[in-house]
């Protein structure tokens, strides 16, 4: 009778709390894409994303992404290229917030909205490279040298996307999370040197290019219990 008062008064101890939370989510956004390719100088781009997430926990979640948007630059003013490109990914994100806790105050609130992730995807490029004046579609004038060719480079190649940034909560229902506003950067890794259509002999790097993006996540569908560490 006194081990089972005992375990009855011990149970406390061992008891974590709970809160719920959504089991999905889906993202919407936007920024500027910039190209880390054989070029001297680039230009900001628009970029569009988009995702949906299953969450595993409140603060970990495994999904898919896409992004479109258009990459452009030039070498020296003597080439210049501009690549329209579809990215689609799988990706494994965690939130601080699984180490510090729900409750976490000071600096250790800030640092439970920070995330980060990585995945493995494909990149499915439109690339054109030429000598300036080659690339784009603007009409010829009259009397006017022709163009000449431009390369062309359109496949799909492997990237793999490694981001961070911060879930920044916007609306509540009890203590479910609802809408959150992200902050994403994203560097994605290609294997190829094409993306820009600019390869060449003295190239010694694969390209890469990376997205700055800002968008809302609505989480819905069923909910969830979580407990362990969540009131730390």
């Amino acid at each position: 009778m006194k081990t089972l008062l005992g375990i009855f008064l011990l149970l406390p101890l061992f008891a974590f709390p709970q809160f719920n939370y959504k089991k999905m989510s889906v993202s919407l956004g936007g920024g500027a894409a910039v190209p880390h390719m054989d070029v001297t100088d680039f230009s900001f781009e628009p970029v569009i994303n988009g995702a949906f997430h299953y969450n595993i926990t409140p603060y970990a979640a495994v999904g898919i992404d896409a992004e479109f948007g258009k990459l452009t630059g030039n070498y020296e003013n003597s080439l210049e290229f501009e690549n329209k490109f579809v990215a689609f990914a799988v990706d494994a994100r965690l939130q601080a917030g699984q180490f510090t806790g729900r409750n976490a105050s000071g600096f250790g609130a800030v640092l439970s909205k920070l995330y980060a992730g990585a995945g493995l995807g494909i990149i499915h490029s439109n690339a054109v490279s030429g000598p300036p004046g080659s690339v784009g579609e603007g009409e010829e004038l009259p009397g006017a040298p022709e163009k000449p060719d431009p390369k062309l480079y359109k496949s799909s190649d492997v990237i793999v996307p490694v981001f961070a940034g911060a879930n920044i909560p916007l609306m509540k229902e009890l203590d479910l999370e609802i809408l959150t506003l992200f902050i994403n950067y994203r560097l994605n890794i290609s294997f190829s040197d094409e993306l820009d259509a600019l390869a060449t002999s003295a190239s010694t790097s694969n390209d890469f290019f990376s997205t700055l993006s800002v968008g809302l996540r609505l989480n819905f569908g069923p909910k969830g219990p979580y407990f362990a560490g969540a009131y730390r």
